[in-house]
This record gives C-alpha cells, sequence and structure tokens, in this order.
C-alpha cells in the first residue's frame, strides 16, 4: 500500500501529515486545537482539516463558531456527523434537530440538509464511497 501524505502550505506550514496508511493515528484534540489557532479561524466561521483520506473513506474534523452555518449541503455518498465538542442544529426538509456532544446523526446520499452552530463546535464528518465512486 502506498502511504500518503498531505503536504504543508502556506496557510498550514506544519500541515505535512500522513492521511492514509495501513493504519493512521489521530489526535482529535491536537486537530481541534490547531484549527483554533489558526488564521483561517481568525477570519471565517469554520476551519475544518482532512485526517483520513482513502479511495473509499474521508474523515475531516471541522471547528465552527457559534452562528456558523452550512447552508442546503448534500453529499453524494453516505455521510455521518459527530459531534465532540458543543451543540448544532441539522435542518432537513422534514426534521430540525439539536445534536450535541456525543451525539451523532448518518444521511443517506443526496439528503439535502444544514448545519448551524448553537455553540463553539467540533464536528467529525465522515463520507464513504463504496469502491471510490462518488
Amino acid at each position: 500500500m502506498e502511504i500518503k501524505r498531505n503536504d504543508a502550505t502556506r496557510n498550514r506550514p506544519d500541515g505535512s501529515r500522513i492521511i492514509d496508511a495501513p493504519y493512521v493515528f489521530m489526535d482529535i484534540p491536537a486537530f481541534t486545537e490547531q484549527l483554533r489557532s489558526e488564521k483561517s479561524w481568525d477570519k471565517n466561521h469554520r476551519n475544518g482539516i482532512t485526517v483520513f483520506k482513502s479511495d473509499e473513506i474521508t474523515m475531516v474534523v471541522t471547528a465552527l463558531k457559534t452562528g456558523a452555518e452550512i447552508c442546503n449541503h448534500t453529499e453524494n455518498v453516505f455521510f455521518t456527523l459527530m459531534v465532540l465538542q458543543g451543540e448544532i442544529v441539522i435542518i432537513t426538509a422534514d426534521v430540525e434537530k439539536d445534536v450535541m456532544k456525543g451525539q451523532a446523526v448518518a444521511f443517506h446520499p443526496h439528503i439535502l440538509h444544514s448545519i448551524k452552530a448553537l455553540s463553539d463546535s467540533t464536528l467529525l464528518l465522515t463520507s464513504y464511497c463504496k469502491n471510490g465512486v462518488s
């Protein structure tokens, strides 16, 4: 198996890290701290970092400031969201549900949804592509 790395960038100079290998250890609290210390956090309502990416699974840690919204979003794949810190509200065509630390939600492909942070929040977003097809 080829080990994949994410290279450092101008905005994330210490960003070089393994994102795919036979096993990848992820220090979620460290990633959360990193997200909240970057310039992007100061300039925007959210910041995210890919912590694992293979042909079939992508995992992203996302930090949202209170009031931040991700509106009218849909994925072409199965998608899960787990609240690691804080509280958000998920809005779909037929439900509006508060989701707090330790809770999760799973979506089938093509489900339109919005996310609003009710407090500063950290999410673990995971998308699943069958055989790499999205």
